[in-house]
């Protein structure tokens, strides 16, 4: 299949309010195909945590500059009982620095707006909160089956009212196995420690995921996603093409 990005760091759950850039749906990073707008994604997923359940809509677009370098813009719409969030505005881009045959690492550095203002039951961006960050990923492609992939990273989120700065550092392992020539699945951990938690206390998930090529520029993407503190099971579905 064509290039394509991930969609989802650990994000099962800490990227849908978008203080991160989406990474929706596990896989591993990489560049898209150049043009203006050569990528489209979208996925729902449904949260059933212990406050209630909710179900959220991402949406991204995105091409790329060179073969190595690619910008995406996301958004996402979540919706809990009668509440409705624009959950934010993301500018991202993915830098491929080393890209080998054994060995690949990947930049993504990312800014978003974030959902702060509301009228009535909707949420939405203002300019009173702000995320930026940057992602670093490696992909030990010499090991084939399973493949281990790594990636950490630094998410600062301003709030202008407050006058503070809040901090994460997103970190996440996984391993792909190869199901047939072109299906992937996907077995990952993630850990978000930060200001706000104490470090062993701090966010923890665990996630998997069945990649299927179903066209030659489609992909279907699925996901079971478990976080602990939060105590929230989530099921997410979505498709990939790429032209």
């Amino acid at each position: 299949m064509p290039n394509h990005k991930i969609t989802r760091t650990i994000i099962t759950g800490a990227m849908i309010l978008f203080v991160s850039l989406p990474l929706l749906g596990l896989d591993t990073t990489e560049s898209f195909s150049r043009g203006a707008i050569t990528e489209f994604e979208g996925y729902y997923r449904m949260d059933a945590a212990a406050e209630g359940r909710s179900h959220v809509f991402d949406l991204l677009a995105g091409g790329g500059f060179t073969d190595t370098f690619s910008y995406l813009f996301t958004t996402a719409i979540a919706m809990t009982g009668s509440s409705t969030e624009i959950a934010g505005l993301c500018l991202g881009f993915i830098w491929t620095v080393v890209d080998y045959d054994s060995f690949a690492f990947d930049v993504l550095p990312y800014g978003s707006m974030n959902a702060c203002c509301r009228r009535g039951h909707i949420a939405y961006p203002g300019m009173k909160s702000w995320s930026f960050g940057t992602d670093f990923e490696i992909n030990l492609k010499f090991i084939s089956s399973p493949r281990p992939y790594f990636r950490g990273g630094y998410r600062g989120t301003w709030h202008s009212e407050l006058n503070h700065l809040t901090w994460e550092i997103p970190l996440t392992t996984g391993i792909m196995v190869p199901v047939s020539r072109k299906d992937e699945f996907f077995l990952q951990a993630g850990w978000v420690p930060g200001e706000e938690s104490v470090w062993y206390n701090s966010e923890r998930s665990l996630a998997a995921g069945l990649n299927i090529v179903t066209g030659r520029n489609l992909e279907l993407i699925t996901e079971l996603s478990w976080e602990f503190n939060a105590r929230n099971l989530s099921l997410g579905i979505g498709l990939i093409y790429a032209l």
